[in-house]
């Protein structure tokens, strides 16, 4: 424990189970926060952390942020690790703490605290692990001091006797040599088993001070040894020394005084404690029935006496706990292995000593729960306190309330408190599922709820908030659409108690609008421009998911999600470079162990996935590694290998036993980039080791690993070789063919028994071929169809081709895509009669086939951007094939191939809905406002939005931008054409899409159009377009003349009309000025139509504003606000008229639209209208809004950030406040009564209205 540099940073404890570790790591721990040389040394206090064997990434999170807080006195809160590592670095840069890591079973869980505490100076790591390799390979470098705790011997163990024997000056008088020798031999040199045998000599010294406790303690210990092979004890037989003194110190509990029957009580009521597990004095004084620390520290200073127990926080100001020891645990299970009665009535005194301790008042009649009457208490009150929040499920179950479990688990109170305990995700809540039977609805609500909480920037309130509107809704659309009798009961509470938790403002769903319950089965915190995924299970049966960013973000790690964490991530960190290629290898039936394998740089990295450490580092390559392809172990004399293609021509074999010998091969002869590997033959049955490589030379060349020989070059391909795949060499004797994919647009065949030439040129693609795959069949698994894609955008089929190898003809094209296919997986499971092919795409769906049948048997729809990696996690042995995808910027999914597989009716809209814009505002004959959205693929519709049903699709086949106008020359208030933007020129078409004419003046392209309404309000006035050239021109509707130029100092980029001129006033309008693609400084004018002058408000912003928008005025005709926003989350409210600044905020979000209900008018009668639609559909009966008249709405500016989440800006209260609504919302269009239109990411128009 010394100072200095020669000091090691990393001190361990290692040695076997049972042997002593944790004991000498507390009497370490004692004597430093006792003893003034200690105190001196680490003035920032000891501080323990248990871990255990499934000690997860939740587990190492929550514990970071403890010691994170409990250092700097400041709550300390992150749901990503790599956050929290970073928080405590600069909260123990300057500290000087002892931290206690316990019973560190795996490297990766201790990683996270040293990386933590690798720059602070003064602060030391002691740990306890039964591994040495485990302690120094936490060390990383630095100093570490490691030293073997195991039984004790000779003098050592009699020293370890007497320590507990005879502390407090406490001697018996019948000690000698030969009774201390006889009791280490009955102790068998065991840690534990010398303190407790120790602790009842004292007991008798105390109690019987004339006669001594050597004698009885070994009469007792000793007398039944003998029988202990017939008696059950809970422990195991070797450590049956230990289980008769934990039987004879359990025994004098009962001998001591006129509490011994309370004191054998509050013992076995210890049985609720688990390994590993600190119950805090909270929980003991619950459990005891005791009201304060004191009392507590009684009873529990009583059981240490014993050496039953063990606790820390004895000291003033500290936090009491007790934990016991594994084989403790195991006795007390043997004591009570006949009395479970007994048992279930301690956990559930825990848990009304809980309530009663916070206030929580006893179930009263209950709540009605389909037939029945379930008691229910408001278990989301009690405050966390690093026990109860985790054990509670556990704790209900084992007291017979598992009905109370289940009826909590649908209360959103309930829901919500989970997630807040941890910080913000959905881990707790996922962990406390498994303790629940019968409720089948519970993993989709953990899906939906996971999937609003993991979109950070917005405060975790909101996140929650919601987490309840979607529950609320998709459940709701569930019951609506007609859920099974089973469930019903419990999705009527679920959106029974998600209403009651949403606060106003929230959204009310308007007609036909409604939301899925999503397919997905988990939605997982890792969503920064995913480039790269894999994915498998470990050996616990846990899907782990490992993904790589992207280029234009930072590649200096990986990150890892594991199932069984629960939450957050892990980074690997040692890259350099842009990560290249990913892939999980390994873990199949030759023995080869799973491996994960990661290229960056001119490196690749080996990770091991049941602890996450880097195994190799494999250098030789010299520019970045592009692929890479496993060759499994032939019998016992050759090893698996991993073979590499790089940019740099060449392929490397690595012997994945030699490790650090470096590549054992190096295969030269390709003249650019190595594209594709597969393997031929690897060598079974004493066949030669084959591997193909492809490359963007044109060629194929077949390499003999055995004899580092190339073996044939396939040349043919017109263009660089994309993909290949190998039929037959699998042992069944079936011929071997190697399949590629080209550029070219064909795929070749080449056969090994026509000495590798080629045999066929398949054509049926018109774009290049990017993705090839065998997809198996039959009972003897032989390779059956070859299966190709493209992803190229300009694929007007977007098929997949399916070639039969037979005769190598197409027998198949699937067509159901919209868009260009970027990957193809094969899940080969036993889950499903015949193999499945699963196909990703720019229409942002997962597509599964029935090969087999040429048909598509599932739709995955729920990403919101196109889908650029699949990774299929799948054991034959468990039966659960799971699919991870990931989609850019968009969140990655994981998803139950062999669970629900509902087509799900896609919106008529396939992609984003890019732009929304009202037509009219309701007509001289009240008729109801129509909306008209623009999808990113050009489909224009029409909805009625008192109905909220399509009713028109128009025949426009022009390319439309982010605005448009819709005018009315007929003043009728019912739009009759639209003018668009293109190019350099406006476009004009009636509502038919025949174009009527074309304004031109514009020497560059239009950014923006704004309609300036007529003097009556209704008939269309003139029209301002922007540009790049400069300028801002005004246009008259009826002859469509250019009327004014107004020239600017740089190019126009945006415009909001301010005052429309009813009044009599001239026209006003805001013009965001700037330069091209968004950087550069940008100025926010005010300028008025007719006069010469502008105001510029706030002065040049170093980047673009992303959206303006006029807020408040009525129907006055004049908006008295501006309201601004920007890409790093500042909203200003402007009054423009001063050129003032009222008010700005921040938050932590990107910006991305704003709207207003300036110039709608607030009230209108709402009736259908028969305008472009079929006049078939009911109007829907609007009430009021929640306090007051829909005028409210003047002055509240709607904005969307970049994730799609809405927020309100009430310009008048200067007020923020986020909105529970549609997820991923790209667009949005503000309508009479309160009432708002959502043009979504994933596509379709969402309706609702607004409750204040």
């Amino acid at each position: 424990m010394q100072s200095g540099a020669a000091a090691a940073a990393v001190v361990g404890a290692h040695g076997m189970g049972g042997g002593g570790k944790t004991t000498t790591c507390l009497l370490v721990a004692h004597k430093v926060s006792l003893g003034n040389e200690g105190r001196l040394r680490f003035p920032d206090g000891v501080h323990w952390t248990q871990l255990s064997r499934h000690f997860g990434l939740g587990g190492v999170r929550a514990q970071l942020c403890h010691l994170a807080t409990t250092l700097s006195g400041e709550l300390v809160e992150a749901i990503d690790l790599e956050l929290t590592i970073k928080r405590l670095k600069a909260v123990v840069k300057d500290k000087a703490c002892l931290v206690v890591l316990d019973d560190v079973w795996h490297e990766p869980r201790a990683a996270p605290f040293v990386r933590a505490f690798a720059h602070s100076e003064r602060s030391l790591l002691l740990l306890s692990s039964r591994r040495a390799d485990i302690i120094y390979a936490c060390g990383r470098g630095r100093n570490v001091l490691c030293v073997e705790v195991s039984e004790r011997r000779g003098t050592d163990a009699e020293s370890v006797l007497l320590t507990h024997a005879e502390r407090g000056g406490i001697c018996a008088k019948d000690k000698t040599v030969e009774r201390v020798r006889q009791a280490v031999q009955l102790c068998g040199g065991l840690p534990l088993a010398l303190a407790v045998f120790g602790s009842l000599v004292r007991g008798y010294a105390q109690n019987s001070p004339d006669e001594g406790g050597w004698a009885a303690t070994l009469d007792q210990v000793g007398s039944r040894q003998g029988s202990l092979l017939a008696q059950s004890s809970g422990v195991d037989l070797e450590y049956s020394c230990l289980s008769e003194c934990l039987r004879a110190s359990y025994t004098a509990l009962r001998e001591d005084d006129d509490d011994r029957l309370l004191r054998t009580r509050n013992f076995r009521a210890l049985c609720v404690v688990r390994s590993k597990e600190q119950l805090p004095w909270p929980a003991l004084a619950a459990l005891w029935n005791v009201e304060s620390r004191a009392a507590v520290a009684v009873i529990a200073r009583d059981f240490h006496a014993r050496s039953l127990v063990s606790l820390r926080g004895l000291g003033p100001g500290e936090t009491l706990s007790l934990s016991l020891h594994d084989l403790v645990i195991d006795f007390l299970a043997g004591v009570l292995e006949t009395d479970p009665a007994g048992q279930a009535k301690c956990y559930s005194l825990l848990v009304e000593g809980y309530c009663q301790r916070n206030g929580i008042a006893a179930a009263g009649e209950g709540v009605v729960f389909g037939s029945t009457r379930v008691a229910l208490r408001s278990l989301w009150l009690l405050p966390p306190d690093g026990y109860v929040e985790r054990a509670l499920p556990r704790l209900l179950v084992a007291a017979g309330a598992a009905d109370e479990l289940d009826l909590l688990m649908l209360d959103m109170r309930f829901i919500a408190s989970r997630v807040e305990v941890v910080g913000g995700h959905c881990g707790l809540y996922r962990s406390d599922c498994l303790h629940t039977v019968g409720v089948a609805v519970l993993g989709d609500v953990a899906t939906v709820v996971e999937g609003a909480v993991v979109n950070l920037g917005r405060p975790l309130s909101a996140r929650l908030q919601q987490a309840a509107w979607e529950v609320a809704v998709r459940f709701g659309s569930l019951l609506a659409d007609g859920a099974a009798e089973a469930d019903r009961p419990a999705l009527t509470y679920l959106c029974e108690s998600a209403r009651a938790y949403l606060v106003a403002p929230y959204i009310e769903s308007l007609g036909a609008s409604h939301l899925l319950v999503p397919q997905e089965r988990r939605v997982l915190p890792v969503s920064e421009r995913v480039q790269h995924v894999c994915a498998g299970f470990k050996e616990s049966g846990g899907l782990f998911v490992v993904t790589a960013h992207g280029p234009d973000m930072p590649p200096a790690v990986l990150n890892v999600w594991e199932e069984e964490s629960g939450a957050g991530v892990t980074a690997m960190e040692g890259h350099v470079g842009e990560v290249g290629c990913l892939a999980v290898v390994g873990g199949d039936a030759s023995g080869t162990p799973q491996l994960v394998i990661s290229g960056a740089g001119c490196a690749l990295r080996v990770w091991d996935t049941e602890h996450w450490s880097c195994v190799a580092v494999l250098e030789g390559h010299t520019t970045a590694v592009c692929c890479v392809t496993m060759v499994g172990a032939c019998g016992t004399d050759t090893p698996a290998r991993l073979v590499s293609g790089s940019l740099d021509g060449t392929v490397r074999v690595w012997d994945t036993e030699r490790w650090s010998a470096g590549s054992v091969i190096v295969l030269e002869g390709h003249t650019d980039k190595v594209t594709c590997l597969a393997v031929v033959n690897d060598g079974q049955c004493g066949s030669r080791v084959l591997v193909a490589s492809g490359s963007n030379d044109k060629t194929l060349r077949v390499w003999d690993l055995n004899d580092s020989k190339c073996v044939a070059v396939l040349e043919g391909h017109a263009g660089r070789v994309t993909s290949v795949v190998v039929v037959g060499g699998d042992g069944s004797g079936a011929p071997v063919h190697v399949v590629s994919g080209s550029v070219d647009k064909t795929l070749r065949v080449w056969s090994e028994a026509e000495r590798w030439s080629c045999i066929a040129v398949l054509k049926a693609h018109t774009v290049p071929v990017d993705h090839l795959a065998v997809v198996r069949s039959g009972a003897c698994n032989e390779p059956t169809w070859v299966v190709s894609a493209s992803k190229w955008p300009c694929d007007e089929r977007n098929a997949l081709c399916v070639w039969d190898i037979k005769d190598w003809s197409c027998v198949a094209l699937l067509e159901d895509h919209t868009h260009g296919i970027t990957c193809l997986s094969v899940v080969d499971d036993v889950a499903f009669p015949s193999p499945r092919l699963v196909s990703g795409s720019r229409d942002k769906t997962v597509r599964v086939w029935d090969v087999a049948a040429k048909s598509c048997v599932s739709v995955l729809e729920g990403h919101v951007e196109q889908i650029n990696g699949l990774a299929v996690a799948s054991s034959r042995s468990c039966g659960k094939p799971l699919l991870v995808s990931s989609a850019h910027e968009d969140k990655v999914r994981v998803w139950n191939l062999a669970g629900r597989s509902t087509r799900v009716a896609s919106s008529p809209h396939a992609t984003t809905i890019e732009a929304l814009t009202a037509m009219g505002d309701g007509g001289h004959d009240g008729a109801a406002v129509q909306l008209l959205s623009v999808s990113v693929d050009e489909v224009v519709q029409v909805g009625d939005t008192d109905t909220w049903s399509q009713v028109a699709v128009m025949p426009w086949s022009y390319q439309l931008y982010r605005r448009m106008a819709l005018f009315d020359r007929n003043g009728c208030g019912v739009p009759t054409h639209v003018v668009m933007p293109m190019f350099c020129s406006l476009m004009v078409s009636d509502m038919a899409g025949r174009c009527v004419a074309e304004w031109c003046a514009h020497t560059t392209s239009v950014s923006d159009i704004a309609l300036v309404s007529g003097a009556d309000g209704r008939a269309a006035g003139r029209v301002l377009s922007a540009s790049s050239d400069k300028t801002v021109r005004v246009w008259d509707v009826g002859s469509g003349a250019c009327l004014d130029v107004i020239h600017f100092s740089d190019g126009v980029k945006q415009l909001a009309v301010l005052d429309a001129g009813k009044s009599g006033s001239s026209v006003r309008f805001a013009a965001i000025v700037g330069p091209g693609f968004g950087y550069g400084p940008h100025v926010l004018h005010v300028k008025c139509l007719g006069q010469a002058s502008t105001r510029i408000l706030g002065g040049a912003k170093r980047h673009a504003y992303e959206s303006v928008a006029a807020v408040g005025g009525g129907a006055s005709g004049c908006a008295p606000y501006l309201v601004s926003i920007f890409h790093d989350g500042t909203v200003q409210v402007w009054d423009w008229e001063r050129a003032s600044c009222l008010h700005v905020f921040e938050e932590s979000v990107s910006w991305w639209r704003c709207a207003s209900w300036w110039p709608h008018p607030p009230i209108r009668s709402g009736r259908a209208s028969g305008v472009l639609g079929s006049g078939k559909a009911a109007a829907v009966n609007y009430t009021d809004v929640a306090g007051g008249s829909a005028s409210v709405f003047e002055d509240i500016a709607v904005l969307i950030d970049k994730s799609g989440a809405c927020a309100l800006v009430d310009c008048r209260q200067f007020t923020l406040r986020w909105l529970p609504g549609p997820p991923s919302a790209a667009s949005v269009c503000c309508l009479p009564d309160g009432r708002l239109a959502w043009g979504l990411r994933a596509g379709g128009v969402y309706g609702g209205q607004i409750t204040l």
